[in-house]
């Protein structure tokens, strides 16, 4: 649980260990015990994807991040929620439905040096990478962005209902295209690059990812349930997603 110490203390899942950004590479080598899987939880599933990664990246297996974060866990949770959240709307007023993937080049990769763990160190130390759509939408030239799902979806055509995408965003298909010999070189390496995806989750583990080979990324907060959450007919956040799960105190 890497939420705020107030919020953790507030209330978590029984037998939650407390994290931070900062501690979570000492924790597990510490404190948290290596017999199980993982689950990083956080407020809202979003900056767990960073920790998630970063794990990952130092060779802990079976990690995973709980969906809407401690948001769907109980009504009670203190802090950062999805229910009320001025950022659950329709930010999007202009979807493109264009296929701008034929205007990619090659652009190299950033020259990055240090060990794998020295590069995960750096994007902890550096904190969650999230940026809104509302800080993006009057300058989007200025940005490289990626939409991360699928192609139909992607161009309006797919069965999640969402209308396109935001102008100028170029389609990265997930678990295939963030890869040397895909289009992982079509990246720029002088300018901020925005990962959306649904939720923010997943984006968060890319921009994770990206930080880590040494990009400019940043994850768009809470995914298309920003843009075009009355629209969405699949990963989108209700209140039908918040549980009745019991908390605890402090451990």
């Amino acid at each position: 649980d890497i939420r705020g110490q107030a919020d953790y203390d507030a209330g978590h899942m029984e037998g939650a260990y407390h994290s931070t950004y900062a501690t979570i590479l000492d924790d597990l080598a510490t404190t948290i015990p290596s017999d199980k899987a993982y689950v990083v939880t956080c407020y809202t599933g979003q900056s767990a994807g960073h920790i998630k990664l970063a794990m990952e990246m130092m060779g802990y297996e079976e990690v995973q991040s709980l969906l809407w974060g401690m948001s769907a866990w109980s009504p009670l949770v203190t802090g950062t929620n999805w229910e009320g959240s001025a950022m659950v709307t329709d930010a999007l007023s202009n979807p493109e439905t264009d296929n701008n993937n034929g205007q990619l080049v090659w652009e190299g990769y950033p020259e990055v040096t240090g060990t794998v763990q020295e590069r995960v160190e750096a994007v902890l130390a550096g904190g969650f990478k999230g940026i809104a759509y509302t800080d993006i939408m009057d300058n989007l030239d200025d940005y490289f962005v990626v939409n991360y799902f699928g192609q139909a979806d992607y161009e309006g055509t797919g069965t999640y209902g969402v209308p396109g995408h935001i102008p100028g965003a170029f389609q990265y298909t997930p678990y295939a295209s963030m890869d040397i010999g895909q289009l992982l070189g079509n990246l720029p390496t002088d300018q901020t690059i925005v990962v959306y995806c649904w939720t923010g989750q997943h984006s968060s583990q890319i921009t994770a990812y990206l930080n880590m080979l040494g990009y400019d990324a940043k994850s768009l907060k809470y995914g298309s349930n920003n843009l075009f959450h009355s629209s969405l007919t699949g990963h989108k956040w209700s209140a039908a997603q918040i549980g009745a799960f019991p908390l605890f105190p402090t451990l």
